[in-house]
């Protein structure tokens, strides 16, 4: 009966997480898309203002909301409501503007930051689920998110920004709801890196020194695995900014949305297949499939096409970069915090870039891009250097494990070696003392003995049992006398045939033994 109720309250939150995320996922999508709340007529400089101001406050707002949760945890859930009071007094003026380029630059800060803070918020709830719910909530949201936002782009002007503001304050109550249901069931933590214990804290040795930092390796082997992916992220990102300029020229902006709306929830299809049938291999081989496709896409198929795929490509490699972050610090959420903001910023900040490209080469509508040498090879270079890339750190990854894998055996090679030594030292002693036993020989004669048997000589005896030179010299004679031997290699013959019989003598009893 508990563990019903506790699967119930389980679906519960994962469903809360995943609605108010999609709504969420529907407004960025309107802000991303401005025109569903700007008036009819909106200038093309406006669209840029407003698209100027969001770039550089979706950097600058998710990085501070990042430090700011990192260094004030308490702030996690506080940072989310002022986010989302930013966006809607961003929302507010936007539909406001009627051709003022700093309202639009305002309206889009506003509505860059809030974003950001909300956003990077709703990724930090995933990290309290399980690998498999988060990853699913996140692919779930962009495609309900995506599918949200076509449906909405076929509706009236007004009746569309009705739903845009009733969207987001139904996604902050969801918000709230949802951090209410951790702090009751008590995993509302976002601690995650205590003092003690944490990825940064320090090791002390036997004798309370600091030595270190434990899990220094660790944290290198995450930036490794998710360095590519938030490389690939940031350059779609770049290259599909690069391409929308070229699209809002060749058919207008309003009507550039139904060409690449659909590529956003086919992309999160197209995740959560992956998480459903090979989640458990890496990214690796799904980016060099993302960006094989690309590069076919813009060399053959047109120009509306090209930019679908690029909307699919970059919610691909947003989602898996986002995915691997999740997971491989869910244990640590301030420094996943951290990094979801940096990959954040960076992913906004790289299409904010692209949006420029096309005029630095001159390419300022389809005709002249289907015309430009330059500009489509520089895509297309983008594409081959990054496939390159990903095919040389896969190279990199499978030599990495194999020396990994050559370095275990040698050190169990070692430390076999090493066993094997002591214990033929140990037989070495037994024997000796064995000897000395039989023969009479005093305590500082076993020693010299023991030390001859290993093929020491004088210089080492005299050093090592700190011992004149003639002194040694008449151990070894009395050592010689009482043996009946001539010679150290004498000596060591005799040990080696004590130690052989000895063997023998263990290898019979333990036959014995066994019959």
């Amino acid at each position: 009966m508990h563990s019903k109720r506790g699967r119930a309250r389980l679906d519960a939150s994962f469903a809360m997480v995943v609605a108010g995320f999609s709504l969420l996922c529907c407004v960025s999508l309107a802000c991303f898309f401005p025109h569903s709340m700007m008036f009819d007529g909106a200038s093309a400089p406006l669209y840029r203002s407003f698209n100027s101001g969001f770039g550089l406050a979706s950097f600058v707002g998710a990085l501070a909301y990042g430090v700011a949760v990192f260094r004030f945890p308490k702030l996690f859930f506080a940072g989310a409501l002022a986010g989302y009071a930013m966006l809607g007094a961003g929302c507010a003026l936007l539909m406001a503007v009627v051709g003022d380029a700093w309202v639009a630059v305002t309206a889009g800060a506003l509505c860059g930051g809030g974003l950001a803070c909300a956003y990077v918020y709703w990724l930090g709830l995933l990290t309290f689920m399980h690998r498999r719910r988060a990853m699913t909530a996140q692919g779930g949201q962009a495609l309900v998110g995506g599918l949200a936002f076509s449906l909405l782009s076929l509706l009236p002007l007004e009746v569309a920004r009705i739903a845009i503001v009733a969207g987001a304050a139904v996604s902050c109550v969801c918000a709230c709801v949802a951090w209410w249901r951790m702090r009751a069931s008590g995993k509302a933590s976002i601690a995650g890196l205590q003092e003690k214990g944490g990825v940064f804290s320090a090791r002390t040795g036997a004798d309370g020194e600091q030595v270190g930092y434990q899990g220094r390796e660790e944290l290198v082997r995450i930036f490794q695995s998710i360095a590519l992916p938030a490389l690939c992220s940031v350059v779609v990102s770049f290259l599909y900014g690069a391409l929308t300029p070229v699209a809002a020229s060749m058919m207008g902006f309003p009507r550039t949305v139904p060409v690449v709306i659909w590529g956003g929830p086919v992309g999160a299809a197209a995740y959560l297949i992956w998480t459903r049938i090979g989640a458990g291999q890496r990214g690796s081989l799904v980016l060099q499939v993302v960006f094989g496709v690309l590069a076919v896409l813009l060399l053959l198929a047109p120009f509306e096409v090209t930019l679908a795929g690029f909307s699919a490509g970059n919610q691909v490699c947003a989602l898996l970069f986002y995915s691997l972050i999740i997971g491989e610090l869910a244990r640590h959420r301030r420094v996943a915090l951290v990094f979801l903001s940096i990959g954040y910023a960076l992913v906004h900040l790289a299409f904010l870039g692209g949006l420029f490209v096309p005029w630095r080469f001159g390419v300022f509508s389809y005709e002249t891009f289907s015309q430009s040498a330059p500009f489509i090879m520089f895509v297309a270079y983008a594409i081959g250097g990054v496939l390159l890339f990903v095919a040389h750190r896969d190279k990199l990854r499978k030599m990495r494990c194999l020396e990994g894998e050559l370095n275990r055996q040698r050190k169990e090679k070692e430390g076999l070696a090493r066993v094997v030594a002591k214990a033929t030292n140990d037989e070495l002693d037994l024997v000796c003392e064995s000897l000395a036993c039989a023969a009479g020989l005093t305590k500082r004669e076993t020693e010299v003995l023991a030390m001859l048997a290993r093929g020491r000589d004088v210089a080492f005896v005299c050093n090592e049992l700190c011992l004149a030179r003639n002194t040694v010299k008449g151990y070894t004679k009395r050592i010689y006398a009482k043996l009946d031997i001539h010679s150290k290699q004498e000596l060591i013959d005799l040990v080696e045939q004590e130690r052989a019989k000895g063997l023998e003598s263990c290898a019979d009893s333990d036959g014995l033994c066994l019959r």
